[in-house]
C-alpha cells in the first residue's frame, strides 16, 4: 500500500508510514499518538485503513481511514496567525519564554508543571525558516502544525472518512439515469430546473456530509 507512488500536489496529507526491507517506518504523528494512547498500530488488509490496537490485549481501540496511497486527510481546526506565530487552535507557546520561564507568568517549576501529561511538539513557525504547505485556511502553514493536527485528529477520533468507490459510482449512475431517461420526456423550462434541482440537491447533500458527518465524496 504504502510503496505507491504519491502525487506531491497533496502534501499537506500526511503519508502515514513507508514500507522499507519489509518494516513499516512510521509518520512522527503517529507515533506519538502510538506513545501517548499506549497502543500499537497495523495496515488492514483492504488498504483503506490503519488499526490501532491496545498494547497489552491486542483488541481493536479503532481506525485511521487512509486513500490508496496511504494518505490522511486532515480535518484542520482552523488557520495560522503569521502576526504571533500561534496556530488558532491549539495552545501555542514561544519555546524562549518556557527557557526563560517566563510562561505565562509563571516560575520555572510553574511552567514546566503545566506540560505535565501533555504531548508537546517543538518546531519553528518563522516564515522564511521552514517548509510551509498549502491548507483550507491558510497558503502557507508550518509543517509542525501538520503534526499537531494529526495527533489531534487521531486523540479525538476527528476523521474525514472516505466513501466507497461503489457508493460514488451508484450516485453517478442514479443522477445520470434520471437525466438522460426521465428529463428529456419534460417540457425545456421544467427540465432545466429539474436538472439545476439535482445538482444542488447533489452539492448541499455532499457538502452537508462533509461539515457534518466528516463523509468525503
Amino acid at each position: 500500500m504504502m510503496n505507491r507512488k504519491r502525487d506531491s500536489s497533496s502534501s499537506e496529507d500526511p503519508l502515514l508510514f513507508v514500507t522499507f526491507e519489509h518494516q513499516h517506518i512510521p509518520f512522527l504523528g503517529l507515533e506519538l499518538a502510538k506513545e501517548f494512547m499506549d497502543i500499537n498500530w497495523e495496515p488492514h488488509p483492504r488498504e483503506d485503513m490503519v488499526v490501532l490496537r491496545d498494547r497489552l490485549s491486542k483488541r481493536e481501540k479503532g481506525s485511521i481511514p487512509v486513500n490508496d496511497v496511504g494518505e490522511m486527510i486532515l480535518n484542520f481546526r482552523a488557520g495560522y496567525d503569521a502576526a504571533t506565530g500561534k496556530g488558532r487552535g491549539f495552545k501555542t507557546v514561544r519555546f524562549i519564554e518556557v527557557l526563560e520561564g517566563k510562561f505565562e507568568g509563571s516560575s520555572d517549576l510553574q511552567s514546566l508543571e503545566k506540560f505535565k501529561d501533555k504531548i508537546v511538539i517543538l518546531g519553528a513557525t518563522t516564515e522564511g525558516l521552514i517548509a510551509v504547505v498549502r491548507t483550507p485556511f491558510d497558503k502557507n502553514y508550518p509543517g509542525v502544525f501538520i503534526i499537531v493536527t494529526f495527533v489531534a485528529n487521531v486523540l479525538d477520533k476527528n476523521f474525514i472518512k472516505y466513501e466507497p468507490v461503489g457508493l460514488k459510482i451508484f450516485i453517478l449512475l442514479f443522477l445520470s439515469l434520471i437525466v438522460v431517461l426521465w428529463i428529456p420526456d419534460l417540457k425545456p423550462q421544467l427540465g432545466i430546473l429539474v436538472t439545476l434541482f439535482l445538482w444542488f440537491l447533489y452539492v448541499v447533500g455532499a457538502y452537508g456530509a462533509f461539515t457534518y458527518l466528516g463523509r468525503w465524496f
